[in-house]
């Protein structure tokens, strides 16, 4: 298990999947209350003296905002389809992939919390889990791993059965800050907690992947809350990429945070 840990380490270091540090703006700087950066723990009880972000429009206000603004695109519109519809419209298009790729964050999250691993194995790109596992295979491969090893290593079961371990290790600490099993939750997730990964890291990306990634966004520190005794925990890091003009879970980043939780000895 410690050398399956040392590869993926070492083979995401050449990739370079630089997580962005989230949580770096200052009171001055945004007029809001960042999360003490050193909270970066999956599970780890978020202090009562420190405020959380409030969180973004719930995805009932988000849809309602687009769909004003593609009202307000057609009734601005003129005759002869002049730069003031085009203007309208790319202004929709930027609303809508901002309301995409927030709602397959939330989803992916949702999810996590619903205890439901076929619905997140569902976010991922069939793309870049392609692209991912023959990298990974190539990797182990010149390591001189046995084909049987890797083979299983990168199989669709071995990654469900780990997705479950870290789905059930979130569920159980939801069980620890419950008062009921009836307790519902919500997911923190803002600005201050959302950021573009750099286009070079997306362009150095697409390099070792052999992908057409055009954009992407980490979440490094969510947070769950307890909608009852407000209770509050940092949540498992997601990144998304937009592949072909859709949004996905990335894959990649998802199997670096699943290697604990991978039943594989070499």
């Amino acid at each position: 298990m410690k050398n399956l840990t040392k590869y993926v380490i070492c083979l995401l270091a050449c990739m370079t999947f630089t997580t962005v540090t989230a949580c770096e703006s200052t009171p001055e700087e945004d007029g809001q209350v960042s999360v003490i950066s050193d909270i970066t723990t999956t599970g780890e009880a978020v202090p009562e003296s420190t405020t959380v972000p409030e969180d973004l429009p719930t995805e009932d206000s988000t849809e309602n905002t687009t769909q004003d603004s593609a009202g307000d695109a057609t009734e601005n519109s003129t005759e002869d389809g002049s730069t003031e519809n085009a203007t309208e419209e790319s202004t929709e298009d930027s609303e809508e992939n901002s309301v995409d790729y927030m709602s397959i964050l939330r989803a992916y999250h949702q999810a996590y919390i619903d205890g439901n691993a076929d619905a997140v194995y569902a976010l991922f790109c069939p793309e870049e889990i392609t692209a991912f596992d023959n990298y990974m295979k190539e990797y182990l491969k010149n390591q001189g791993e046995a084909d049987d090893i890797i083979e299983n290593m990168m199989s669709k079961e071995n990654i469900m059965s780990a997705l479950k371990g870290s789905i059930d290790n979130i569920n159980d600490i939801m069980d620890n800050y419950n008062q009921s099993a009836n307790d519902s939750w919500s997911i923190i997730m803002n600005d201050n907690t959302v950021e573009q990964y750099k286009s070079e890291e997306i362009a150095q990306i697409n390099a070792d992947l052999g992908l057409n990634i055009t954009d992407g966004y980490i979440c490094e520190i969510p947070f769950y809350r307890n909608d009852g005794n407000q209770e509050t925990f940092v949540a498992e890091p997601a990144s998304v990429f937009e592949i072909d003009g859709n949004w996905y879970i990335s894959y990649s980043l998802a199997c670096d945070r699943l290697i604990e939780f991978m039943d594989i000895d070499f």
